[in-house]
C-alpha cells in the first residue's frame, strides 16, 4: 500500500511541474531586458539580461552602469525613433 502512495505521490508531482513550469518561464520570458523593483526589499533593483535570463543587482550607481554597459543590448533605431509617438 506505501508503494502505491509513493508512486501516485510522485506522479501527482510530475504532472503539477508539467502544468506550472511552462507558466513560470512564459512569466520570466517576458521579464528579459527589463529593470525590476524589488519594494519588499529596501528597494532593490535587478536588471534581467535577454540573453541568459539572469537577474543582475543594481546597486550602487558605479555597479548600475558597469551592468548596463556590459549586458543591455540597446535599442534599435526605428523604436528609438518611435519613443515621443508611443508605437512600441
Amino acid at each position: 500500500m506505501k508503494k502505491n502512495n509513493l508512486i501516485y505521490s510522485l506522479l501527482i508531482l510530475g504532472a503539477l511541474l508539467f502544468v506550472v513550469t511552462p507558466a513560470k518561464s512564459a512569466f520570466s520570458d517576458s521579464l528579459k531586458g527589463r529593470i525590476l523593483l524589488q519594494v519588499q526589499q529596501r528597494g532593490e533593483a535587478w536588471y534581467v539580461n535577454p540573453v541568459d535570463g539572469k537577474k543582475y543587482y543594481l546597486g550602487r550607481p558605479e555597479d548600475t552602469y558597469q551592468v548596463m554597459r556590459n549586458l543591455s543590448l540597446g535599442i534599435s533605431n526605428k523604436d528609438f525613433n518611435n519613443l515621443g509617438s508611443n508605437k512600441i
